[in-house]
Order: C-alpha cells, then structure tokens, then sequence
C-alpha cells in the first residue's frame, strides 16, 4: 500500500505492507502489519514566514521542527505579520542559508544577508492571535523589504528563548 501525503508543508510516501504471519487457525488468517517504510520525496525549509523556502537535502530536527523553518516572519512597523494574501510579492523572495546567515533575494533587487547572530530588540510580535516574543532584525533589511514591496516593512526572529508551540 502507497500513499502519499503532505504533512506540515512536507511531501511523504508512506508504504506499509501486510504479511501472512500464521496457519489458518479456525478459519482465521493472522496479518501483522510489517514496520512502514517511509520515504521522504522532497524537504522543504521555509526559513521566513510567507516566502519561498529552501529545498534540502537534509535536515535536523529540533524541539520546534525542522532547524530553521519558519524561523523569520515579516511584519509591519506595528509588529503584526503579513501574509502572501496581503503581500503577493513575498512569494518572490528566494530564501537561502548559509554557515553566516539567512540570505534574501529577489528580482531586481540586490541579495540582503542577515548573520546567525544578529540579536536586534526585542519585540512583540502578533500572529493572527498569538503574540511571539521577536528580535527586530535591523534597518538594513527592513529597507530592502520595504522597497521592493512598496510598504513599510521589517524582518523579525522568533526569540530561542521562548518556546513557541508546534505541532
């Protein structure tokens, strides 16, 4: 048996296979199921909120998921996230890590680095009811944003220190 599913943004195949494990016992055949095989077709980090993601290779889990993913959110100056159904021009912006940072492009526009380390104020963050405890990720990248979508905008970092609840 095949299937394919997507689970929290994540393409899997999930194939299980049932044998025949017994004799016939009072007409009864006994089936176990064998241990599932699981095959992941594609890995997908989007390390931003609202923009394309990153397909990988590998990835580490942590507590919160996948190292990375949705690590970064974009926000108005009043620290309220915006989503690609206000934004339509987020899904244009590529993401990109490296070992120094989260990198930014898009067309037109040059590639913005932010480093790993970058700890800018801390902030308060909305998404949709929920408020996040958020490091402002500085002006550099808040102007690069801001440009190409034609708005005010900054980037954000979701505080380590706080766990924040995933499922």
């Amino acid at each position: 048996l095949r299937k394919r599913c997507r689970c929290y943004g994540y393409s899997v195949i999930v194939e299980t296979r049932a044998v025949d494990c017994g004799p016939q016992t009072d007409n009864r055949i006994t089936v176990t199921p064998a241990p599932s095989l699981i095959t992941i077709a594609s890995l997908h980090v989007y390390p931003v909120k609202s923009c394309r993601g990153v397909e990988r290779t590998d990835a580490r889990l942590t507590e919160a998921g996948l190292e990375h993913d949705r690590e970064w959110m974009i926000v108005t100056p009043q620290w309220r996230f915006v989503t690609q159904r206000e934004q339509p021009r987020l899904a244009l912006i590529a993401t990109g890590l490296d070992q120094q940072g989260l990198n930014l492009s898009a067309p037109g526009a040059p590639t913005v680095a932010v480093p790993f380390d970058f700890k800018g104020d801390s902030v308060q963050a909305t998404v949709w009811r929920d408020r996040c405890n958020a490091h402002d990720q500085g002006d550099a990248v808040a102007h690069w944003l801001s440009d190409f979508a034609g708005r005010p905008l900054r980037l954000v970092r979701f505080d380590p220190a706080h766990r924040r609840p995933s499922d």
